[in-house]
């Protein structure tokens, strides 16, 4: 690692969506709605609880009462005690409920995965939220995608961390590699399921990043607003129906008002 030079990465900063569903009480709370694209879903848990609305307060019966398939059409971002969980707004015919996106399986993408456009539309959202926070927006450095960003992304199908066996910050050290002249560094990666189209699985992990991520304190947030970042790259890579995204986030020198040997280095 290059001495003089600040490296943030967040170790603790992973994000997976939440693998459970949530039991409804007073305390569940409804953080966002979010329209998402019609699709026909195929019902695994036919034992499944299906809920009058995204509250989930009170129960409508059981999802195989509705048949074995149901159109998707609306989704919630639920919070109970700090655990968070989606829900998908579903119907068939004129009767509706609310359950748990992991009891619908998408019969067939809307859409093929596509990493331009999903790295495109993260793009466009970091740039979106700096501009609302008063940051400038980054400029997106393709000798980083090409030698750091890109790589990390598979990387991650294999090991999900951003450090190596010895502790070492992976992407830092790639960077260094690479030439990259930086000052700060910092990283964000997560791993979802694919969404069915391009836009909502982008979509669907920013919201994680950006929203739901106290768990973290907010670091994923913190980098993609940082404002004395520059220069980012976003690779996304799926397999087997999971998508793998990494962020990167860098300054440089010249960014600083400071002297450089008065930096220290925090991982």
């Amino acid at each position: 690692m290059k001495f003089g030079k600040l490296v943030i990465t967040l170790l603790s900063a992973t994000l997976v969506s939440s693998i459970l569903p949530l039991s409804g009480h007073a305390s569940t709370k409804v953080s966002s709605y979010e329209n998402i694209k019609n699709a026909t879903y195929t019902v695994t848990n036919a034992k499944a609880t299906v809920y009058s609305s995204a509250s989930l307060k009170h129960k409508k019966g059981t999802l195989g009462s509705y048949g074995s398939k149901v159109t998707g059409y609306y989704a919630a971002h639920v919070k109970k005690s700090n655990h968070a969980s989606i829900y998908y707004k579903f119907k068939v015919g004129n009767k509706t409920g609310w359950v748990w996106h992991g009891y619908l399986k998408q019969a067939k993408p809307a859409e093929k995965f596509n990493e331009a456009a999903v790295d495109a539309r993260f793009v466009e959202l970091i740039n979106q939220h700096r501009a609302e926070a008063g940051a400038q927006p980054v400029t997106v450095d393709s000798n980083l995608f090409q030698k750091v960003t890109l790589l990390r992304a598979s990387q991650l199908i294999t090991r999900y961390s951003h450090t190596d066996e010895a502790g070492n910050f992976i992407a830092a050290d790639m960077a260094d590699a690479a030439g990259i002249n930086y000052w700060t560094f910092s990283e964000n990666i997560a791993i979802d399921n694919w969404e069915g189209t391009n836009k909502a699985t982008a979509d669907e992990i920013f919201d994680m990043y950006f929203y739901h991520d106290a768990d973290s304190n907010w670091g994923h947030r913190d980098n993609i607003l940082n404002g004395e970042t520059t220069n980012a790259a976003v690779a996304t890579v799926y397999k087997d129906g999971q998508v793998y995204n990494v962020m990167n986030f860098y300054s440089t020198p010249a960014d600083q008002s400071f002297p450089q040997d008065s930096s220290t280095e925090s991982f």
